[in-house]
């Protein structure tokens, strides 16, 4: 199956192997190892806190990403369905632990990497270790473009701020589980003010605010 040529277009489509040729797949399947599972509903495919020893790629379905800050008192879910590749700035450096919990949230086809395999792309395939910089040169931009933004006078645009700052994905389903005092503090606003825009949000549909949770269907709609 890994050799067949729908299956290496759909790989050759993935963002770190893009602008690779047929040829280069063949020569680098014949290489390394690469492994293709189809993850059930349910079954974790990365925990929070556990070492990254492998690159993972979402091909199809869809992952429940969970972060957990409880020094914060701060949860936040959000739904991918989207190909994507799990954490590649946590492949190397320090720490190499996942931030976060990927678990399946319908059937989904799962392409894993090993870590050793990575490291003999990057040296061997220039188009690889191009996309592969390119690739945490965007997560790092995109990091440094939220922490030096100038805090916003308005809270709607306070709280947009807040929610995309935590997601992977600026769209799709989120759900924050925290408490309005937290939250409050988290966007430096009152809770009679926070609780003021979440019900004139949830009134225009773009939300759900229940005890402990809030429920976002379309981040992209709060834009």
């Amino acid at each position: 199956m890994l050799h067949s040529t729908a299956f290496s277009d759909r790989i050759l489509m993935l963002p770190l192997f893009q602008g690779m040729c047929r040829e280069d797949f063949q020569h680098i399947s014949a290489r390394i190892r690469i492994g293709f599972q189809r993850l059930e509903t349910g079954k974790v495919l990365a925990a929070a806190g556990t070492d990254v020893n492998a690159l993972h790629f979402l091909l199809s379905g869809a992952l429940t990403v969970t972060l957990r800050l409880p020094e914060n008192g701060l949860g936040f879910d959000e739904l991918c369905s989207r190909q994507m590749v799990i954490e590649p700035e946590a492949l190397f450096g320090l720490p190499t632990r996942y931030q976060r919990t990927y678990t399946a949230a319908q059937p989904s086809e799962i392409l894993s990497v090993d870590k050793w395999a990575v490291r003999d792309l990057l040296f061997h395939y220039p188009t690889f270790r191009i996309n592969y910089v390119n690739m945490l040169s965007v997560l790092r931009q995109r990091s440094m473009r939220h922490l030096c933004r100038v805090p916003s006078p308005h809270a709607e645009e306070r709280f947009v701020r807040f929610v995309h700052a935590l997601s992977l994905y600026p769209a799709g389903p989120k759900s924050i589980i925290t408490t309005r005092k937290v939250l409050a503090r988290q966007l430096f606003i009152t809770e009679e003010k926070l609780l003021a825009l979440l019900r004139h949000y949830a009134a225009e549909g773009l939300l759900i605010h229940q005890r402990g949770r809030i429920e976002i269907p379309a981040l992209e709609k709060l834009a």
